[in-house]
């Protein structure tokens, strides 16, 4: 199973899980053009679109994908981007797409928000998580996790000094998540049989990806890989 990443970033966020036969899109932060493309245009692989939140760099083309591909999302992105074919998801419930087996949960962030458990017999078990400000879940069987590690306190603080006004500070507080929190997060979880670790969604201005890298793969003692555009892994299910 291959990921592919197209963005990840307050400018856009999608994401493609894709063997020869079939895809799951997690967000749709791209316009269908670009997706098309990254999926040299097979787009009867796609057995389904997940989305989310209502935010627009994750669901500004929710509405062009519903038109084409089945799309699982929440009742609040369904609402404010007016879908009418997406399928509201229900929370803590699994569902099958494909061989693809999912199950959603809430994220904690200053919309409705959800994260996804993902599942395939060609790459195990996958954690999808952004736009959390916190995760108080415990997840059994991982194989690659993908998390949010947005910004880190000492950059921030920097950076209201240099002028970043509070209010921007408090939300990005109250809505993302913080470099400690995504340690705390990965070490809250049974990380024996996880072979990737992705970080996503860095801000661009409130972090530091090399350090980021550095400090996660020093203190988890896994390796570390920041998600950016046109990164492909191969997200394998190996055998112990």
């Amino acid at each position: 199973m291959k990921l592919t990443v197209l963005g990840s970033s307050s400018a856009g966020n999608c994401y493609i899980l894709q063997n020869k036969d079939e895809a799951i899109i997690l967000e749709a932060g791209f316009n269908l053009s670009k997706l098309k493309r990254a999926l040299n245009f097979n787009i009867n692989k796609v057995k389904a679109v997940l989305v989310t939140h209502e935010h627009g760099d994750h669901a500004k083309y929710a509405k062009s994908y519903e038109q084409i591909f089945p799309l699982y999302t929440n009742e609040s992105v369904i609402a404010a981007k007016g879908l009418n074919r997406a399928h509201k998801l229900e929370i803590g419930k699994k569902f099958d797409v494909g061989g693809f087996k999912i199950m959603s949960f809430h994220a904690d962030h200053d919309v409705e928000c959800t994260g996804f458990f993902i599942g395939h017999p060609e790459m195990g078990n996958l954690l999808f998580l952004t736009d959390s400000a916190t995760c108080d879940y415990e997840f059994n069987h991982l194989n690659h996790i993908m998390i949010e590690c947005n910004y880190c306190n000492k950059v921030l603080d920097n950076n209201i000094e240099n002028g970043l006004h509070p209010y921007v500070a408090t939300r990005v507080r109250g809505s993302h998540m913080e470099l400690n929190t995504t340690k705390d997060v990965l070490q809250a979880q049974n990380l024996d049989k996880v072979y990737n670790i992705i970080l996503l969604h860095l801000s661009k201005d409130n972090s530091d990806p090399k350090f980021f890298k550095e400090y996660l793969s020093a203190t988890i003692g896994k390796p570390i890989k920041i998600a950016k555009p046109g990164l492909e892994i191969e997200l394998e299910n190996q055998i112990y």
